[in-house]
């Protein structure tokens, strides 16, 4: 249901996501944190915790709410790491243009190996990489603050 009532043609003829939390067209952008979002962060700590089963109950819980009356078909994963391919597949398509969230995502996923994410961007003639953890990731210190604190500059 999140596609046809998140992402619609405009009147200018433009397909884009146009939607707020109250369900009207418009271009404003989710932010703040709410509830989906609390369900996909308690369905992946469970999963984290080998509770893959309570872990994808929530998950339910909240798919079932998402998808058309009479259409829903439970996850029943019971692997730890396909558990976690899921919920992290439903967090890109429940959250998608939550402001931060992706870059938060990433932050925390790059510390896991098996899950961490080289992004690449083709600009002009140039690939731009970003390795994971890398200090590219850190924002700088505001200057007023590094001369107010005495502290260094991120690198």
């Amino acid at each position: 249901m999140r596609k046809n009532i998140f992402y619609k043609t405009n009147i200018a003829g433009i397909n884009g996501f146009y939607a707020d939390y109250a369900g009207n067209n418009s271009v404003a952008v989710f932010s703040g944190i709410a509830r989906d979002e609390i369900y996909l962060i308690l369905a992946e700590s469970l999963i984290r915790n080998n509770r893959v089963d309570d872990g994808i109950s929530v998950l339910n819980k909240l798919l079932k709410n998402r998808i058309k009356n009479n259409t829903f078909k439970p996850i029943s994963e019971t692997n730890e790491s396909k558990a976690s391919d899921v919920i992290l597949e439903e967090r890109g398509k429940e959250l998608a243009f939550r402001a931060g969230l992706r870059w938060i995502d990433l932050k925390r996923l790059n510390l896991h190996s098996k899950r961490a994410i080289k992004l690449k961007r083709k600009i002009g003639n140039s690939i731009i990489e970003l390795e994971p953890n890398s200090a590219r990731y850190t924002f700088k210190i505001p200057d007023q603050v590094i001369v107010l604190s005495g502290i260094a500059q991120n690198p």
